[in-house]
């Protein structure tokens, strides 16, 4: 991973609008302003993991909307590129551990609050 922030800006829309959504008083210079920080701050995050895996993971999982809704397991694991699902849960349940992500049963997982 090299140390350049990518965000895109289809991304950084869809954040925005999930924040007027939560919020209709908001301006639109202050929920892209919210978007922009978060997703820069998540990108920070990738760099802060000892196996650049984890990091993809929450990527990916941010990117499927796992704040809004569960992803499974079968599906971030299509996302990945086919990743064994064992890998795969080996990483989720260090990452529940650290308090990222929390399993939601059979409905999957989504990215801690």
């Amino acid at each position: 991973m090299n140390d350049t922030l990518i965000i895109s800006l289809a991304s950084l829309k869809e954040q925005a609008d999930l924040f007027l959504a939560d919020n209709p008083t908001m301006t639109i210079e202050e929920a892209y302003g919210k978007a922009l920080a978060r997703m820069a701050a998540t990108q920070a995050e990738l760099f802060a993991f000892d196996d650049p895996f984890k990091g993809l993971i929450i990527a990916k999982l941010e990117a499927m909307g796992a704040r809004r809704r569960p992803v499974r397991t079968a599906m971030l694991s299509v996302e990945l590129n086919g990743t064994d699902t064992w890998k795969l849960w080996y990483h989720l349940r260090a990452l529940r551990e650290m308090g990222l992500v929390r399993n939601l049963g059979k409905s999957g997982w989504v990215l801690a609050a």
